[in-house]
């Protein structure tokens, strides 16, 4: 602690938002309504101090004003990244985002999906806090960070977690205006499911529900083949093979269950977790398969893959598939339709490709989940408006609602435009699956879309999600233009 914060009672995750002086203590304004700062804040005014709410950029002046040796002004950056991650571990965010633009820096977090500002400061300021994450912080990363090339890195170690964060992952690259870092937060149990939970609770937890939950209980106990997790980035698709693979571990305890990450993101009880270790892409891609040779010698039941990136993962992972093994991967898609269509494009370039239908067997290819999130409306301020007096609304979306089956007078319910405190203001307090899962080889062309927007539309009427998200998300909420009806 600097000699500007002298008492060690001040935790180490609001040290980077004060500084106090014989007279002043300087607060940052984004802190104003954590309880915590408060109470450390009443216990200072006790000692004839007045108190100052400012802005990053003053408090980060107060504080150069009062920093010592350049040791001491990296080790204060350290501190200061430390305070970010504890914030944004306890808003429960899942990304900080720290943007380097002009003489200023904006440091944001991923709140239920939306990016919100959590306070500004200097360029030079940011510029420590790059520095300081990956050249010091991180323990996967190149010998220097450098602000004109793409970098990866990783936190991993305990006395740079705020609780309940497994690690970092860290992505840096240089734009137009100077350079950007986010950080993504992996929690050690992002869902809360209790431990003992067993399958089918695990399933109902994650949001799967009716038919689509009983393929997923079904897939459990599978003897071999592929399920492949499908979605767009950042729609939970690590997070639903981790609880998936434990509740198959609980529900069949006798099994080898293997995983081959590139890196590992989560712990997962119960699963042998390899890390895949390569340097460039090139280097990467030829570890990966390596390995994965490997892992078929080990004995495993189930095999997780990460992601399927590549031809020749594809062509492993249905190689594993046909050889009495269960496997389980993830791959980025627009829809459950295209999962077929760009597996069957990597296996073009092997020797499956001499058999196009190799995919149609649904003892190959079993079950294909595609899910997206939907913001969860906050239960302590949301606002339920009739239909026709919901003017956050847009026109058109009330429209599809009142054609979807929903009364003039219907109460709906909407985001609180300005949030409440046990929401941090956003309006929103978790995110929930809509989800597609059908077994695979049969032909289900264009029932995606319905499947989607069925269950957003049946979240609606509940009143669990606004319909503009769920919208934005899934697309109109009415078969006329696309989308389905109440059910």
């Amino acid at each position: 602690m600097s000699a500007s914060l002298p008492y060690g009672e001040i935790p180490d995750d609001l040290q980077g938002a004060l500084v106090i002086e014989p007279r002043n203590i300087y607060v940052a304004e984004s802190r104003r309504r954590d309880p915590q700062t408060l109470e450390i804040v009443w216990m200072l005014t006790e000692r004839e101090r007045t108190v100052h709410w400012v802005g990053f950029e003053e408090l980060a002046a107060r504080r150069r004003a009062t920093t010592a040796a350049p040791g001491a002004d990296h080790a204060h950056a350290v501190r200061e990244a430390q305070s970010l991650f504890a914030q944004a571990a306890a808003l429960r965010a899942t990304d900080l985002h720290l943007r380097l633009w002009g003489e200023r820096t904006d440091i944001l977090v991923r709140l239920h999906g939306e990016l919100r500002t959590l306070l500004q400061t200097t360029r030079y300021e940011g510029e420590r806090l790059l520095r300081a994450i990956y050249g010091t912080m991180s323990d996967v990363a190149a010998p220097a960070y450098s602000p004109l090339e793409p970098q990866d890195a990783r936190v991993a170690r305990s006395e740079h977690l705020p609780p309940g964060v497994h690690s970092l992952r860290i992505a840096t690259g240089p734009t137009v205006d100077g350079a950007q870092m986010v950080v993504r937060f992996l929690y050690e149990d992002a869902l809360g499911v209790p431990p003992e939970a067993d399958a089918r609770g695990v399933i109902d937890r994650l949001g799967y529900d009716g038919g689509s939950g009983e393929l997923l209980h079904a897939a459990l106990d599978r003897p071999g083949g592929l399920l492949v997790v499908a979605g767009p980035t950042g729609a939970g698709k690590s997070t639903t093979l981790k609880y998936l693979l434990e509740a198959l571990h609980r529900h069949r305890p006798g099994l080898n269950i293997q995983s081959l990450e590139d890196p590992p993101e989560y712990p997962i009880r119960g699963v042998v977790q390899v890390p895949v270790l390569g340097e460039g892409s090139a280097d990467r891609r030829a570890v990966i398969h390596t390995y994965l040779r490997h892992a078929l010698r080990v004995d495993p039941d189930v095999l997780m893959i990460g992601e399927i990136r590549d031809r020749e993962t594809a062509a492993l992972a249905v190689e594993a598939s046909l050889t009495g093994h269960q496997v389980w991967s993830t791959i980025h898609a627009n829809d459950a339709d295209t999962v077929t269509t760009r597996l069957g494009e990597k296996l073009a370039g092997t020797g499956w490709g001499r058999n196009p239908r190799i995919l149609e067997d649904p003892t190959v290819l079993h079950t294909i989940v595609y899910q997206r999130l939907l913001p969860r409306l906050c239960g302590a301020c949301r606002c339920l408006r009739p239909l026709s007096e919901a003017v956050t609304l847009p026109a058109m979306t009330r429209r599809r609602l009142a054609d979807a089956g929903f009364d003039n007078d219907q109460p709906v319910a909407v985001r609180h435009p300005d949030g409440c405190d046990a929401c941090h203001g956003v309006g929103v307090d978790g995110l929930l699956v809509v989800a597609d899962v059908r077994p695979g080889g049969q032909d289900h062309a264009g029932e995606v879309a319905p499947a989607l927007r069925a269950r957003a539309l049946r979240l609606v009427a509940e009143g669990r999600v606004d319909a503009l998200d769920a919208e934005r998300a899934v697309g109109p909420l009415h078969p006329e233009h696309g989308g389905g009806q109440v059910l």
